[in-house]
């Protein structure tokens, strides 16, 4: 906080005699300059203090911008000479520049403020100009920043940073280049595995923090979790997804396995572990407390609980706090292959099951089980998914074709929702969606835009 101590200056009752202050010492503080200066004169007609401070010796200031603490223009904040050197350097833990040119620029209120331009020794740009003050307070690059204000083709666009976000551009490369990954930019991305058009537009840091676009078509399994499952897929031991003991029950443990005659659960912490959850309500506060339940019940059961903070659904934040882990201290991660763990956190399991069948139709669900590391009965889940999605060829026990009706007439039979979805703007000029025709068959729906639909075996 800026301020002039006035307290011990002589007063007229309420009000300061600056008359009488002629002579007097105030200290002051602004910004991060801590100073005493001297009142030396006072003008009573026009009201003006001077001042004399350092090699300033008649300073002209009013009293009430003095009370005020406006001494920016004593201290040269507002000075017109330039306090940075060509080729000095400014180096910490964000920033590494070097200081090329400088000029001064007079903005739209007429302001005249230097600005200078810099080589950024991390990245590599040369062509962005920084002011004067934002500088000193600890700015850096524009290009590598957290959080950069500018987009450099080949340095901070998405196909360098971040190319596994390319494929949910309708552009390709052509578009995704126009961003940084932390962009709040809107785009109506395109599903990579369905190829399915978002009707609602998504900001694109939010693709690249929940590494998805939410399609119908996805796994369910978070980034984290992926992230965990083929760590320990990797280290080739005995593990349980989805632990749920009956003293437990309904809640349930990320991963639990046994190792040197010792359990362990493994719990991925994401963000809704550490802020409020608006889609359930669910507040952090009563996160925190269902956490402490579940590791004060694994304690009773013998059971050592290892906590990984996922709050951000980056690899290497996620990997760094699993190498801090006591998981480095049970097993050598450095056999681990973090870049195939990568691979399968942004894959879509549906996708990769389907692919197998479709390419192997007499493989069997414990075969790819194998294969892929999950249980048979997942596989199936999995091949439902993809028959009604088109992506292979299965015709599970429970099998149920779709019939569609328009005011109670049966418009036909169709092998499943994915099929009606496909053909449906063709067939009837009207755009219908799979997640809600699932709906109304279990009448969890009345209708989706005037039609009904019902599960058939015929």
């Amino acid at each position: 906080m800026n301020k002039v101590f006035l307290e011990d200056l002589p007063r007229r009752g309420a009000f300061i005699n600056w008359k009488k202050s002629i002579g007097c010492k105030i200290k002051f503080i602004y910004n991060d300059v801590e100073g005493e200066l001297e009142i030396i004169d006072y003008d009573t007609k026009n009201k003006y203090l001077h001042i004399k401070y350092l090699d300033k010796n008649d300073y002209k200031i009013t009293t009430g911008n003095f009370q005020k603490c406006q001494l920016g223009k004593l201290l040269d904040f507002y000075s017109s000479k330039f306090k940075i050197k060509i080729g000095q350097t400014f180096k910490d833990i964000k920033r590494d520049l070097v200081i090329t040119e400088r000029k001064h620029i007079t903005d739209r209120k007429g302001c005249n403020r230097k600005w200078y331009k810099y080589t950024c020794n991390k990245c590599g740009w040369t062509e962005s100009w920084i002011v004067e003050s934002d500088l000193l307070k600890g700015a850096g690059c524009s290009c590598c920043n957290t959080a950069p204000k500018i987009v450099v083709e080949g340095i901070n666009d998405i196909p360098v940073t971040a190319p596994w976000m390319v494929k949910y551009f309708q552009g390709g490369y052509d578009e995704a280049k126009l961003y940084t990954k932390n962009s709040n930019k809107k785009i109506i991305p395109i599903c990579p595995d369905c190829g399915k058009i978002k009707e609602k537009s998504i900001c694109i840091n939010t693709i690249y923090e929940k590494h998805s676009i939410s399609c119908a078509c996805r796994d369910g399994n978070s980034f984290p979790n992926k992230i965990a499952y083929n760590l320990l897929y990797q280290l080739g031991i005995d593990f349980t997804t989805e632990y749920c003991p009956d003293w437990i029950s309904p809640k349930k443990y990320d991963f639990y396995f046994n190792i040197y005659n010792k359990k362990y659960i493994i719990e991925m912490d994401g963000e809704w572990h550490c802020k409020d959850n608006n889609m359930s309500g669910q507040t952090k506060e009563e996160s925190k407390e269902i956490d402490d339940y579940k590791d004060n019940m694994a304690d009773r059961h013998g059971i050592e609980v290892i906590r990984i903070d996922s709050k951000k659904s980056e690899l290497e934040f996620i990997k760094d706090n699993i190498l801090n882990s006591v998981l480095a201290e049970l097993f050598d991660l450095s056999c681990i292959d973090w870049l195939k763990i990568h691979e399968y956190a942004l894959s879509n399991l549906i996708k990769i099951a389907s692919d197998y069948k479709k390419l192997n139709p007499n493989m069997s669900a414990h075969n790819i089980g194998d294969i892929m590391g999950l249980h048979e009965e997942t596989i199936r889940r999995y091949w439902k998914q993809g028959m009604e999605l088109g992506w292979c060829k299965y015709i599970p026990k429970d099998f149920k074709k779709v019939e569609i009706f328009k005011d109670s007439n049966s418009l036909g039979i169709f092998n499943s929702r994915a099929e009606i979805e496909k053909q449906s703007l063709k067939l009837f000029g009207i755009k219908l969606f799979g997640s809600a025709i699932t709906k109304v068959c279990l009448n969890k729906q009345k209708e989706h835009k005037g039609y009904t639909f019902s599960y058939t075996k015929e």
